[in-house]
């Protein structure tokens, strides 16, 4: 399986930039979690490459396309 980044109708709410990077994140809430392995939220984190900016969303990576499909598009 390829790690292939998404085709997203993505634009910066900052800089307006085209290109970004999709990345999955997990996020531990305490370290108790930590201490029990206990999983954290999922995430996924659509950076863009120009100035950094990075939203998160709280859905799976395989997911992100079609909710970007849903946004209008920005910019």
């Amino acid at each position: 399986m390829k790690n292939e980044v998404p085709v997203l109708r993505y634009t910066c709410l900052k800089c307006g930039g085209k290109k970004y990077n999709v990345k999955g994140v997990v996020i531990q809430h305490s370290q108790v979690s930590q201490i029990f392995s206990l999983p954290g939220t999922r995430y996924t984190a659509v950076t863009c490459e120009r100035c950094k900016y990075t939203e998160f969303y709280n859905l799976p990576v395989q997911s992100i396309k079609e909710a970007f499909d849903f946004f209008p598009v920005r910019g």
